[in-house]
């Protein structure tokens, strides 16, 4: 417990060194079409000056496409009540960080690049589905707001995979509840229990190696199960992947 105590206070330390005050921010503009042609004219500034942080921190930066469209357009209408102002990735990226310590560098070269006005910490707070990262509202040149999360190097591999495959099944079902202005149906509801726990279950043993590496332990070290169970060593390795199973069966017992 000491130890997650000392990250939280870490992190908030380096968010009032930056001084952003929390609060709800929106665009300027309200009209979606109007936000994607400033998102147009304003995508290659931003890809250029995230490789640049990226480069000066060492790592790497996901570059991705300008939000979907269609799905901007469902979320404005079913969550924002038809206001557009409210949609801030239609610019997008991310930069890796390797370790914890990492964060507060790369969001000092966020700061020298760009003017911050918003910082979610989702590393003390992770979400429904137990992610955890930080999110950075910044506002661009043009006056439209942008966001860039910073990925834990271990929870990077289940966002890009498995974390939006999972996230975009929740928001269709909850998108089709609000749009036929129901309750959840108790199978809707069944399957979104089973999706939380699913999007738990990687995240928590993504954190948990994430974990390791701060401690300094070697995630490709070899552990050596003798068993013959199987079904019991298939099951162990979904949690720990770096398993070497010795099949006692084909074992001579020694005299």
């Amino acid at each position: 417990m000491e130890k997650k105590r000392e990250k939280r206070i870490i992190l908030k330390k380096v968010m009032k060194k930056i001084n952003i005050k929390q609060r709800k921010v929106h665009q300027k503009i309200k009209n979606l079409n109007l936000l994607y042609q400033y998102a147009k004219d304003s995508k290659e500034e931003f890809d250029s000056i995230l490789n640049e942080i990226a480069s000066e921190n060492k790592t790497v930066a996901i570059l991705t496409p300008l939000k979907d469209r269609k799905k901007a357009a469902e979320k404005v209408k079913l969550e924002y009540k038809g206001d557009a102002s409210y949609i801030l990735d239609i610019i997008r990226g991310a930069i890796i960080a390797q370790r914890l310590r990492d964060i507060n560098s790369i969001l000092k070269s966020i700061k020298k690049r760009f003017k911050i006005v918003r910082i979610i910490d989702r590393i003390n707070n992770p979400t429904v589905l137990g992610y955890r990262d930080i999110v950075i509202n910044i506002e661009l040149n043009s006056g439209l707001i942008a966001e860039i999360q910073i990925w834990l190097k271990e929870l990077a591999h289940i966002k890009r995979y498995t974390g939006h495959i999972i996230y975009d099944l929740f928001k269709k079902i909850d998108h089709k509840k609000e749009e036929e202005k129901r309750e959840l149906y108790s199978w809707e509801k069944h399957i979104l229990e089973e999706v939380v726990k699913i999007g738990r279950y990687n995240a928590e043993r993504a954190w948990e190696r994430q974990l390791s590496i701060e401690k300094g332990e070697n995630l490709n070290k070899i552990i050596f199960v003798v068993t013959g169970n199987k079904e019991k060593v298939d099951e162990v390795k979904k949690i720990v992947p770096n398993i070497k199973w010795i099949n006692i069966e084909n074992i001579k017992e020694i005299q």
